[in-house]
């Protein structure tokens, strides 16, 4: 062999292994490209091949459900309330019967009661209040005292 067949075949090598290795190397990044991708999927799930318009029009269509059912549970609670006020109403209407055919001192009575009922509704919500109020001072008291006894500690160090 002369030289000018080595170096034919050194080129011809060349070339088989360079095709060679851009066939291995296209095969590889479309396996790892081909799991990246599974991955995606996985993560977001099946979108279908749905143009954007689409997806926009389904979402829509999912918030007027949405707002259908909502407004059918506020529907059902409001009848509720409904008919409880008119529940209250009717028994209010049959006290206020009632109150009418008592005699004067008998409606004094029922009045006295009623503002001792108030009152005692009244001292009750003070009552929570100042409950309130005297844990927030005593928090607030604890917290202080624990200030005094950091700054104490601190002066001592010193």
């Amino acid at each position: 062999m002369d030289l000018r067949g080595i170096v034919m075949e050194t080129i011809i090598a060349s070339v088989i292994t360079g095709i060679f290795g851009i066939i291995v190397v296209l095969i590889t990044n479309a396996s790892i490209n081909k799991k990246g991708y599974d991955k995606i999927d996985r993560k977001i799930g099946e979108l279908g091949d749905d143009t954007l318009s689409r997806q926009h029009r389904d979402i829509k269509e999912n918030m007027r459900l949405v707002e259908t059912n909502i407004k059918e549970s506020i529907i059902d609670k409001t009848s509720s309330v409904y008919s409880k006020v008119d529940n209250i109403n009717e028994m209010m209407i049959k006290n206020e019967g009632r109150y009418e055919n008592l005699n004067l001192d008998q409606r004094e009575i029922r009045n006295n009661i009623d503002k001792l009922l108030f009152e005692w509704q009244s001292l009750l919500t003070e009552n929570n209040k100042l409950r309130m109020e005297n844990n927030r001072l005593r928090d607030k008291i604890h917290s202080l005292q624990n200030q005094i006894e950091k700054e104490d500690e601190f002066e001592n160090e010193l």
